[in-house]
């Protein structure tokens, strides 16, 4: 895999580099951290050694692992090896069990575990919209001084599509989850967005729509007066360029 690596002391010596860091909160009961590392091909049996099954992380965890509350060290679930471009990268999937009941007290003010839910809706959405088109008609006399000319005339065009598009929502009783990264809980390259489906009585063409990503937070309060942090993500088109067909 190429990527553009900062020369390091520590990697010029044998160490190891971070490329990518991901934590996911696999079920109410597990963490994972998904991370790739990469090292000189001159030290790769060295670390192949150390990346066995059952091994802690070779670099410190993201911060962020400190809101979970873990029963267990990150330990190495699967890894993968591969060098190219003169690099040996290690592809590598850690986990740990976390206790999802264990509330925030004075006692572990730095290190609490906040129960999540993320839940998944595909609904059918719609974009349209008109424009005005100035279009060149038929010749017509003008006058001696100006002969013949071509009219011109305006018309209006539209245009009218509907498709699908997923929104994932994550919910948890701490504002920092769903805020800091939320990444950890949703990957927006994996929401879903179907094909446009073009109305028929549309009378123009979209030349220039692409796809983007709203994101909407919101804060409520239940009736036994805990308070609970929600974060929406969501793939929808936007329009940008309309010309007449």
């Amino acid at each position: 895999m190429p990527a553009l690596v900062k020369s390091s002391t520590a990697l010029g010596a044998g160490g190891l580099s971070t490329l990518r860091q991901e934590v996911r909160v696999q079920s109410a009961s597990e963490i994972v951290l998904d991370a790739e590392y990469c090292c000189l091909p001159a030290y790769a049996d060295t670390w192949t050694q150390r990346l066995c099954i059952g091994a802690p992380t070779p670099l410190p965890a993201p911060s962020v692992i400190s809101y979970y509350n873990l029963l267990a060290p990150l330990a190495l679930a699967t890894v993968s090896q591969n060098t190219t471009q003169g690099l040996t990268y290690f592809t590598c999937s850690f986990s740990a069990p976390r206790d999802s009941t264990t509330p925030v007290d004075a006692n572990n003010p730095t290190a609490p575990q906040f129960e999540t839910t993320v839940t998944s809706q595909v609904q059918e959405q719609s974009l349209s919209g008109s424009y005005k088109k100035s279009i060149q008609g038929a010749l017509a006399w003008g006058g001696s001084s100006l002969g013949w000319v071509r009219e011109s005339k305006e018309v209006t065009r539209t245009w009218a599509f509907e498709y699908d598009s997923e929104t994932r929502t994550v919910t948890a009783a701490s504002e920092s989850l769903v805020t800091v990264d939320p990444s950890l809980f949703i990957n927006a390259g994996d929401l879903y967005i179907s094909q446009p489906r073009w109305r028929t009585n549309s009378v123009g063409s979209l030349d220039n729509y692409y796809v983007d990503v709203i994101t909407r937070s919101e804060s409520s309060v239940s009736s036994k007066g805990s308070r609970r942090y929600s974060l929406s993500m969501q793939k929808v088109y936007v329009a940008e360029i309309i010309n007449a067909e």
